[in-house]
Order: structure tokens, then sequence, then C-alpha cells
């Protein structure tokens, strides 16, 4: 008699089966790879993120979650935040954060990071939002 599988197993299974992956997870791994500059380091980087005993530095900012990216993708009139990130465009770094400009419903433009996902100001043309950007690097 063969034993079933628990759902676990069954996960692992299937997931070591899967060829699929997401849109939005290719882009955050398009991204891990573009900041670490080679492969060997994003293996490295995520080495260092699924262990649970390394700490990052005080101060460090997490990321928002995945359900908050997409209320905020859907806040500013995208399906999902891989639709908006498409067409997101990187503007600098400020605050030890990644900032980009990124058109929106109504056709207004906003700077937003990826760790706070909240819209600060409506702007009316992408060069106005992109004019506004030393605001924030020298916040």
């Amino acid at each position: 008699m063969a034993t079933s599988q628990t759902l676990d197993e069954q996960a692992k299974t299937e997931w070591r089966n899967h060829e699929h992956v997401s849109d939005e997870l290719l882009i955050h791994a398009r991204r891990l790879l573009q900041a670490a500059g080679c492969v060997a380091h994003a293996r490295h980087a995520l080495e260092l993120a699924a262990d649970d005993d390394y700490e990052l530095p005080p101060g460090t900012a997490m990321p928002v979650s995945l359900v908050q990216h997409e209320d905020f993708a859907r806040e500013c009139g995208y399906a999902t935040y891989a639709e908006m990130s498409h067409f997101a465009e990187p503007v600098g770094d400020a605050e030890d954060k990644d900032w980009y400009l990124t058109p929106i419903q109504g056709g207004y433009w906003v700077i937003w990071n990826d760790c706070d996902c909240a819209i600060e100001e409506r702007f009316a043309s992408r060069e106005e939002a992109a004019k506004r950007f030393h605001v924030y690097q020298t916040s």
C-alpha cells in the first residue's frame, strides 16, 4: 500500500516540477541581479536573506509586503504590481531607498519607492515629477 504525500510534500514536489516563474518574481530577480552586479553576489544575498540569524544593519528599511505592493499598484490604476513595475522608471536613490517615476491613472505621474509604496504627491507631467525628485534627495 502506497503512502500518500502530505500537503507539504505535495507542494515541494509541485514546486520542483513547476516551470512558470511569475512576472513579479522575475522583476525582483532582475533587480537583485542588477543591484548585485553578478550571479554569484545575487546568490550570496539570497543566502543571507534566507538566514534567519543574519541581522540587517540598524536603520535599514525593509520593503513592504507583496500585498501592500499589489494594493499600491491598484491605487495607481494598474492591475498588478508587475504591470506597474513595467512602467516604472528608476530616478535615483535617496534616504537609502530606490525611487521611481511612474505614470498613473488620470494622466498624472508619481515618485515612489519600494519601501513605502505611497503616493506623496501627484504631478501633471513626467518632467515636473523628475524635477521634484531633488526634494527627496536632500531630505
